[in-house]
């Protein structure tokens, strides 16, 4: 009879943690598409009104940015059922929770479903690695949480973006600034182009290979960066976004280019 009570009572102590909403831990980040942790600094140029940017990009200056994309599969079937992302240091143990910023990327294949947050760049914040936390609701009806461990940026920051000139070539704007260098795995040069929140140009440089995004070159002599872009991006309807870009670090500026 002990022995009965005894296996009674071991049953619903191992029990307990199924039935009391505490969140189950997946074997693998299965829905973490990427994330990534780096350091940026933010111009507004002549942006305007800043119409055409909100949430977690409308922050100016330098900024320490979480940010990534989850993805629907295993036990998530709807990304509505996402309850919270947090990301924490694993040495001093603070954390904070991203914002939800969904925006429409069409070369990545549609809506990127996608957190961020940008706070002020502190010291401790390079010293040692930060873990993303996705916690939803499952398919099964429990509560799940699924762990991705981000090492931090390196304290290496690209030069803020200057010299840029805009000039009319053919039936496209040419838009130039001074680079940081060649060139190279470790060093890039980019532009989106917005229209609202939603990316709708994502320009590449020649050295990273053919394609029809392909507009960008580099000048060693100059360490200039020079994009073509059509002249139907020109006027205040849309925004564009330039890029210097060292070990993930960025120097970001932002603007609207004159009617063509």
């Amino acid at each position: 009879m002990k022995k009965t009570t005894l296996f009674i009572i071991l049953g619903i102590i191992l029990l307990i943690p199924a039935y009391s909403g505490a969140d189950i831990t997946d074997p693998s980040p299965v829905n973490f598409y990427w994330a990534n942790i780096n350091w940026d600094y933010r111009d507004f140029g002549n942006y305007g009104t800043l119409n055409w940017i909100g949430g977690s990009q409308l922050r100016k200056g330098s900024g320490f940015r979480f940010e990534c994309e989850i993805r629907t599969g295993g036990l998530l079937d709807n990304i509505n059922d996402v309850t919270r992302i947090k990301v924490y240091n694993i040495v001093t143990k603070k954390h904070y929770l991203l914002n939800y910023e969904p925006f429409l990327w069409p070369r990545y294949g549609g809506i990127m479903d996608y957190w961020a947050l940008i706070i002020q760049p502190s010291e401790w914040m390079f010293e040692s690695n930060w873990r993303f936390i996705l916690y939803y609701k499952g398919s099964d009806g429990h509560n799940h949480k699924q762990f991705l461990l981000t090492t931090p940026p390196k304290k290496v920051f690209p030069a803020d973006i200057a010299h840029v000139t805009i000039n009319r070539a053919g039936g496209s704007f040419e838009v130039s600034w001074s680079g940081i260098g060649p060139p190279s795995q470790i060093i890039n040069y980019r532009v989106l182009v917005f229209d609202g929140a939603d990316v709708i140009e994502d320009f590449h440089g020649d050295w990273e290979g053919g394609g029809t995004l392909t507009t960008g070159t580099y000048d060693t002599n100059s360490n200039k960066v020079t994009f073509i872009i059509p002249a139907m991006y020109g006027g205040e309807a849309y925004g564009l976004r330039l890029a210097n870009s060292t070990f993930m670090n960025r120097s970001l500026y932002y603007m609207t280019l004159p009617p063509f």
